[in-house]
């Protein structure tokens, strides 16, 4: 039988063989607890050379959690080590903490990985704008050379600037308007996802990089239903999006790179939806880069450490990022 954790749970033992009862059922009640993990500061950064420590706090779940809970981490960056101040806590009835440091050794040799947003373009005017803002200056001109020479000259040059600005702003404007409307009225699901490509870096073997977000909205008036998200590659994925997306509704997915190999590691993140075009994809790239041989320094970038509380085969991890410049 499985007990959920909390409780209690009621549980009816009784003693027999071949159906002949040797005892009278009892009543037992069980309680399962549990614990969890949490550390804070959610990230540092620090120079080559330097620590930094986090605040590890082991939290009872479902009532008094009184056994011991040994830490340790991994995903470390290389030539770096962690240790903990205890290195096993019990929690009891109240969260207990423990101290997390981590070292890393002298000077980085590997370009930090660092993250370019990508700029917005300059604004533009529209169009139609321009259009009115430069006609009254060219009907001036043009009244005016047409003046000197003749008025009805005049009049006939400002009647045809008139009907050219009208004709070129309903051209342009019109054509936008309509391209609107096909926007704004949908009548099935849509969706868009931001970014369409994420570089994820240089990062040392066999360690994580920190999490990048890609987004995913629904433009369409209809729910969008979401299947499977799958990453390839030396990547993996973790949504908070669920089965059913509303219409003009935002969901995330977090990816992150361990790279395997020495040089670009080429992967991609596949969306399983019903708008048209699914399924749907983005490019993920990235950099493995070898580790230093022994006695070496620790590469710059950026690193997710896991914490992780160990009770005999049970096991609760949490995350820090750590910088390293």
């Amino acid at each position: 039988m499985t007990c959920p954790v909390g409780g209690p749970s009621s549980v009816n033992v009784s003693a027999s063989n071949n159906g002949v009862t040797f005892a009278a059922a009892s009543d037992v009640t069980v309680t399962v607890t549990d614990f969890a993990v949490a550390a804070s500061p959610a990230s540092a950064t620090v120079s080559s050379g330097q620590s930094a420590k986090f605040t590890v706090t082991v939290t009872p779940q479902g009532g008094p959690y009184r056994s011991p809970v040994t830490l340790s981490c991994g995903n470390l960056p290389p030539q770096a080590s962690c240790s903990f101040n205890p290195p096993t806590v019990t929690p009891g009835a109240a969260a207990a903490q423990s101290i997390l440091t981590i070292a890393t050794s002298v000077s980085a040799s590997v370009p930090p990985s660092t993250f370019q947003p990508t700029g917005e373009s300059p604004a533009r005017m529209p169009a139609p704008v321009l259009v009115w803002v430069l006609w009254p200056a060219a009907m001036g001109a043009l009244w005016i050379t047409a003046r000197r020479t003749n008025r009805r000259r005049a009049a006939a040059f400002v009647a045809a600037s008139v009907t050219f600005a009208c004709l070129a702003s309903q051209t342009m404007h019109g054509g936008k308007a309509a391209a609107s409307a096909l926007r704004v009225e949908p009548v099935a699901p849509g969706i868009a996802i931001f970014p369409a490509s994420v570089d994820l870096g240089s990062q040392t073997i066999g360690t994580t990089t920190v999490p990048r977000t890609v987004s995913v909205t629904n433009v369409g008036a209809d729910p969008l239903a979401i299947g499977a998200i799958t990453a390839v590659g030396d990547f993996v994925s973790v949504t908070n999006c669920g089965a059913l997306l509303p219409a003009g509704a935002t969901c995330g997915i977090s990816v992150q790179m361990t790279p395997t190999a020495v040089g670009t590691r080429a992967g991609s993140l596949s969306i399983a939806d019903n708008a048209a075009g699914t399924p749907h994809t983005v490019t993920l790239t990235g950099v493995g880069v070898a580790a230093p041989t022994g006695g070496g320094a620790t590469p710059a970038g950026a690193y997710t450490v896991t914490v992780s509380g160990t009770v005999s085969t049970l096991t609760h991890a949490n995350g820090v990022i750590l910088t390293v410049q």
